[in-house]
């Protein structure tokens, strides 16, 4: 009787302590840097799947997607970026940052 007690109140318990492990951790996102090319960057800031953009004076433009990932590429002209942007039906009211 003590053994059936035992089972059925301290097992349970067990097992949702060892689950609660499993279940609340999740893998961080890496916030690394991935370079790409500008073709890559531009048909990815069209599809409109991205947190923000922004540029920088050395040309460099780094994308943030929805998934935390941040891919960048240099612009072939300084302000080409935000004729992308302007131009992109699905990019309305994104963050858009420039030095």
């Amino acid at each position: 009787m003590l053994k059936n007690v035992y089972l059925s109140l301290v097992l349970p318990l067990l097992l949702i302590g060892c689950t609660q492990q499993f279940v609340g951790e999740q893998e961080p996102i890496k916030n690394e840097v991935k370079t790409v090319s500008w073709d890559t960057l531009v048909s990815t800031v069209n599809i409109g799947a991205y947190q923000s953009v922004g540029q920088q004076h050395d040309k460099t433009v780094r994308l943030v997607l929805n998934n935390g990932q941040v891919l960048q590429a240099k612009e072939p002209n300084i302000d080409d970026i935000y004729e992308v942007v302007k131009n992109c039906k699905k990019c309305v009211n994104k963050p858009f940052l420039t030095e």
